[in-house]
């Protein structure tokens, strides 16, 4: 949360996350389904952020959510200058995996993401189908994603 967030003296920039990696060894991923994740019901919120990387080439998602009523809110986040190379499968930037209950992203920004190996996508949903999932995408922005 951004310091002194809605007060007179609050951050005027945005804040900024920077996922280290180091290098582009796959050893600090394994076992990883994200580099942020949230499973078994907890609700993840994340407003007014620039999440980033070294550059390093990530195999994992950036935030990855699974499981009955786990809920991912994303209000003015930026992921930008991120590099990922999953290794078995597509994956996304952000993970959304079965059956989790709700995805709002509001005024998001996904650009200067290079994605190679076995592909993936800005935001990767998986659903069996059996269950209900709402998402609610306004007001984001997809710029240089390859």
């Amino acid at each position: 949360m951004k310091q002194l967030y809605g007060t007179v003296s609050a951050m005027n920039r945005q804040a900024q996350l920077m996922i280290k990696k180091d290098g582009d060894m796959q050893s600090i991923e394994i076992g990883q389904q994200g580099c942020i994740s949230a499973i078994e019901g907890l609700q993840l919120r994340i407003y007014g952020i620039k999440i980033t990387t070294d550059q390093s080439l990530l195999t994992i998602p950036i935030i990855f959510i699974q499981d009955f009523n786990t809920l991912l809110e994303l209000n003015a986040v930026a992921f930008t200058r991120i590099k990922q190379s999953p290794t078995t499968e597509a994956k996304g930037i952000v993970q959304i995996s079965d059956n989790s209950t709700e995805l709002i992203i509001y005024d998001c920004i996904f650009e200067d993401i290079t994605i190679e190996g076995h592909g993936g996508i800005a935001i990767r949903i998986e659903n069996d189908q059996e269950n209900s999932f709402d998402a609610t995408i306004e007001g984001t922005q997809f710029n240089n994603i390859n």
